[in-house]
């Protein structure tokens, strides 16, 4: 995945660096951990899920960066 689809794919207003995706993921964690007792478990799942694919195409995009293919999901 290019780092121009990623940011399409998640609405980056800019292009995120490393650290900014994991100040991203951390924040999400931090949101989740409050919110638990606001969702229902469908609700949760779907955020997991969601912060899960974030994880995954970042993680293609390094791959990209560094011309490398890595494990499948």
């Amino acid at each position: 995945m290019k780092i121009s689809e990623f940011e399409t794919k998640h609405k980056e207003r800019w292009t995120p660096s490393t650290n900014d995706v994991l100040m991203r993921i951390a924040s999400n964690l931090s949101d989740l951990h409050i919110e638990k007792d606001f969702f229902t478990p469908e609700q949760m799942d779907n955020k997991l899920n969601a912060l899960k694919d974030y994880i995954f195409d970042f993680r293609y995009v390094l791959a990209d960066e560094e011309n490398v293919l890595p494990p499948n999901r």
